[in-house]
């Protein structure tokens, strides 16, 4: 039964707030008492046991902070909301000292009086949770802390047992067993809520059904928004291999009822939480392989412990990709890449060594654009392991080739001269020269003094000069501008030499020209 007690000196107050609360649908009160003054007030609270007081603080007999006071010596619970004129915030304050949840400014609205009640009502529902509630919300609270433990060990932090449990209270009571394990999938793209639970109760399912006699703990982890890692932690007297039976199950529903591709990896087993670190790394260490399987359900790290370290790519094959480069001849360039990355070629080696060849691939492409063009070539910085497949890594290649060599480059030039004229009218006031603007532009000092004259017809210190001094001419229209203020804001410190180049441009003094324009 919920009740509110109103207390006010105007009668008029109390059944104007009475009679809103009765027409709000969203509050459900059971019974409305009111009081015209502090003194009735406190008899009407020890009567009635109110859930909610609203109460007015300035009233005779008693006031609204001595009746507070009162109730406040028995009961720290009651939520007491107070009603406050304009005049009167200095008693609000007050009030809150003596615990007022919130108050209202008369005269009260409706919908003020429903948000207020309303939140009392939420509160106190959080409040009178059950011990049930209470420990799921530390049970969630414990698994956001691990959530935290588990980013620090998957970012290569060394922990020991001890800092475990220093860091993460209750974790043997989630992880009670000696064996940890690590299942990681990964999408094609980000996973969505609905595939993440999709997954999760089919991982569950498939556990619970299969290990009924000695039961499982599982940890959902999402350390990137395309991949999931299920943390197992299970008896030693569950044989490993049925988890891997489990976890190929699990895989294939993943595939098939997704829209998205998945692949999937699992660690060894290893006993004790201190293993965490060491199994992720074994467990990311096997994803990596998914470029060589793209079909393959489960990738395990202990089918990786006989590959071997091989240099793939000989000076000789390195110089025909450059020949074919040099000569724009992008064909032969791809026929050469499907022979490099032919997937024939990997097995029985690791992925650092295929790592190795696409890197040796891109410096090559890299070293012989520059040779051409004389800036460094930014678009071939992809990331190795976000392929999927080798076939996805030789396109990729292919396109970004063709891109550079077949004359497409060029065509996307157009644009460049226009940039970095724009880049210096950015920054003409600030010190800056050629090196500066041809960093910005990954060029080489010497390539971009041609490039720029070549594109602009003038010298990149004749442009930068003719921005500055239009800039200035502008400023000094304002006759309340000074000469070595002007200056100063297009870059130039020395007068003297601002106002030599100023008559170099406009055959005026800037002081001349000044005068000339104030006369206007």
């Amino acid at each position: 039964m919920t009740k509110i007690l109103i207390i006010d000196d105007e009668d008029l107050i109390c059944q104007g707030i009475t009679s809103m609360i009765q027409r709000l649908d969203s509050i459900a009160v059971d019974e409305i008492y009111t009081a015209g003054n502090g003194k009735e007030g406190l008899s009407q609270y020890h009567l009635h046991q109110p859930d909610i007081v609203i109460t007015d603080i300035r009233m005779p007999v008693m006031d609204g902070l001595e009746m507070m006071k009162q109730i406040r010596q028995i009961d720290q619970e009651v939520s007491i909301v107070v009603l406050s004129g304009y005049a009167e915030f200095d008693y609000v304050k007050q009030a809150f000292l003596l615990g007022a949840v919130d108050y209202l400014l008369k005269p009260v609205t409706i919908e003020e009086l429903e948000r207020v009640i309303n939140r009392i009502f939420l509160e106190q529902k959080q409040t009178a949770a059950s011990d049930e509630d209470q420990l799921r919300e530390k049970e969630r609270y414990r698994r956001a802390v691990l959530d935290n433990f588990l980013h620090k060990v998957f970012s290569w932090q060394q922990l020991t047992v001890s800092s475990i449990l220093d860091q993460v209270e209750g974790i043997e009571l989630l992880f009670p067993y000696t064996n940890f394990c690590l299942l990681q999938l990964r999408a094609t793209g980000k996973l969505s809520s609905l595939t993440l639970d999709s997954l999760t109760r089919t991982f569950t399912v498939c556990l619970d059904t299969r290990f009924k006699e000695y039961p499982v703990r599982t940890h959902r982890f999402l350390p990137k928004n395309d991949e999931v890692i299920f943390l197992v932690n299970f008896s030693p007297k569950i044989e490993f291999d049925n988890f891997i039976k489990c976890f190929q199950q699990v895989t294939v529903k993943a595939r098939e009822s997704a829209d998205q591709r998945f692949f999937a990896a699992v660690s060894n087993c290893q006993a004790g939480i201190e293993s965490l670190g060491r199994l992720y790394k074994q467990v990311d260490t096997a994803m990596a392989y998914k470029i060589l399987y793209p079909e393959q359900t489960l990738i395990t790290y202990a089918s990786l412990d006989a590959r071997k370290d091989q240099p793939l790519l000989d000076p000789n094959q390195i110089l025909s990709l450059k020949a074919a480069l040099r000569a724009a001849h992008i064909t032969q360039f791809n026929t050469l890449i499907d022979e490099i990355f032919m997937d024939s070629r990997f097995a029985g080696l690791t992925i650092a060594s295929v790592h190795d060849l696409y890197l040796s691939v891109l410096l090559a492409i890299s070293e012989v654009f520059h040779e051409r063009n004389g800036i460094v070539c930014n678009s071939l910085e992809k990331d190795f392991f976000s392929f999927a497949t080798l076939s996805e890594l030789r396109i990729f290649i292919k396109n970004e080739a063709g891109a550079l060599f077949s004359g497409r480059y060029k065509e996307n030039q157009v644009g460049l001269i226009h940039l970095m004229m724009n880049y210096i009218k950015d920054h003409y006031s600030e010190d800056i020269d050629m090196s500066t603007v041809a960093e910005a532009f990954s060029m080489s000092y010497s390539y971009f003094s041609k490039y720029f004259k070549e594109e602009a017809g003038m010298n990149f210190s004749d442009y930068l000069n003719q921005v500055r001094m239009e800039a200035a001419k502008n400023l000094l229209d304002d006759p309340s501008c000074k000469i070595y203020q002007a200056a100063h804001q297009v870059g130039i410190d020395n007068s003297k030499y601002f106002a030599r180049l100023f008559h170099q441009y406009f055959g005026i003094s800037p002081k001349a020209y000044q005068q000339k324009t104030n006369r206007r």
